[in-house]
């Protein structure tokens, strides 16, 4: 049996903007009457970007803030912090709500600027810094966390280093049983 290709966690983080990109493509093309299928898509966005940050922030920026500076890792931080506040917002919302579709398309344009920017600038410059040994661990590293990283966002929860993964663990349970009661038991808004 062959053993499993080792993914490097450059490729994941492109993987997952891919991915969420595609679910806003979809929801913009989406008629405002299928709100069913709109509101799937909303949740899609909201629970893939609340993972990814959460990810990120556990085994990419540590890397970034030793390897490449504090003042990149504070910038990712803060740009993560503005699309929290947002996203817990449009959780605790409708797509009926009139003011839905606003706040969505502005966390999507805060979200695709902070993609371009990672794409760019950040991750060519982590992928010199870092070796693919390195890049593949942390792969191997962001891929064992998806057990531990939340699913909804907390705005108020801790972005950083022990804290951070402790508030995550903590959260995980709840965020479970939150998309249990909204989506049924075992179901996510991929399914």
């Amino acid at each position: 049996m062959a053993a499993a290709k080792s993914r490097d966690v450059i490729s994941l983080i492109m993987s997952d903007h891919r991915e969420v990109e595609g679910y806003w493509q979809n929801y913009q093309r989406t008629s405002k009457q299928n709100s069913e299928e709109r509101q799937r898509l909303a949740y899609c966005i909201i629970k893939d970007l609340s993972v990814h940050a959460a990810l990120e922030e556990m085994v990419v920026y540590p890397i970034i803030k030793n390897r490449l500076g504090e003042a990149l890792y504070e910038k990712a931080l803060g740009e993560h912090q503005t699309v929290k506040e947002i996203l817990y917002e449009l959780d605790n919302m409708k797509v009926s709500d009139p003011n839905f579709d606003t706040k969505l398309s502005l966390a999507m344009t805060d979200t695709l600027e902070h993609v371009r920017d990672e794409e760019t600038t950040l991750l060519p410059a982590l992928q010199k810094a870092c070796s693919a040994e390195e890049l593949n661990q942390m792969g191997t590293d962001w891929e064992a966390r998806k057990t531990i990283a939340p699913t909804r966002p907390h705005p108020g929860a801790p972005n950083k280093g022990a804290a951070a993964t402790a508030a995550n663990m903590a959260t995980k349970p709840l965020d479970e049983l939150r998309d249990a009661a909204r989506f049924g038991v075992g179901q996510s808004p991929k399914t």
